[in-house]
């Protein structure tokens, strides 16, 4: 019997294929794994599209160097930090660091792995976007709005809406090209098929936090959304980025200019 198996996340291909060499005959649409880890990394990703898009200051610090009085000098200006595991997802291992938990925080964290830290941009939009990559057309969505909670002194996801803010002062041009940018970098290296962005807008500056190369929690709603104006699924976009990204240019305009009145 023949099958193909497709992956929300690339990463758990490489796990199948651990217990299982053979199978990966069958599986599609996966983009190569050292690019994936790549991605995954946010001090790596961060670090190359540094030179390309504003990211936030940051450091890669060990432990006991994420205490407030050492983030102070590396990062003046500023009283709270947020502190992220190199890997990490959801906002799982994403803290937002103060005077007033310092301690609680220092305590979850481990002597044995680097963190991520960077000062908390206060007064920014938590935004992110939806992308079909191919080697020549790029599909990009509506930009979604995170809404997020702190909870227990972590950063944590709670969801996405689409309705956008009345107080934004930057240009739905501005954020494409923000995320073309980003994509196109990408498709050079390689990258094929659905991938999202984290990214900050404060005032008219747009600073990526990090990549996410999967699909995401919120795809399931657009989805919804693309059978409701009869156009393919982000499954069906993933596999024309694989195999036929000319058909991606077909549709650019209409899913870009797609409304989401859903949270």
């Amino acid at each position: 019997m023949d099958y193909e198996l497709y992956f929300y996340n690339n990463i758990l291909s490489r796990e199948l294929e651990n217990l299982q060499p053979s199978l990966k005959n069958h599986f599609r649409n996966c983009n190569n794994y050292s690019l994936i880890d790549w991605l995954n990394n946010k001090s790596y990703s961060r670090l190359w599209l540094s030179n390309s898009v504003n990211v936030p200051p940051f450091a890669l610090l060990s432990k006991d160097e994420c205490h407030i009085d050492n983030l102070s000098v590396i990062f003046p200006h500023y009283s709270e930090y947020i502190i992220q595991k190199n890997y990490s997802s959801g906002g799982k291992g994403t803290y937002h660091l103060t005077s007033n938990n310092e301690n609680i925080i220092l305590n979850q964290l481990s002597s044995s792995e680097p963190y991520l830290a960077s000062p908390y941009i206060a007064n920014a939009i938590a935004a992110c976007c939806h992308v079909i990559i191919g080697s020549k057309n790029v599909i990009v969505f509506p930009i979604g709005f995170q809404i997020l909670s702190e909870h227990m002194d972590t950063m944590t996801y709670l969801g996405t809406t689409y309705q956008k803010p009345n107080h934004l002062r930057i240009t739905d041009l501005q954020i494409k090209e923000f995320i073309l940018k980003i994509s196109h970098r990408l498709a050079c290296n390689g990258y094929r098929g659905i991938c999202g962005y984290d990214f900050l807008i404060q005032e008219k500056q747009l600073i990526l936090i990090e990549i996410n190369p999967r699909y995401m929690a919120s795809s399931y709603l657009l989805n919804y959304v693309l059978a409701k104006e009869n156009l393919p699924s982000l499954f069906d976009l993933n596999d024309m980025a694989f195999s036929n990204d000319m058909k991606l240019g077909i549709y650019q305009k209409q899913i870009y200019n797609l409304n989401i009145p859903y949270v």
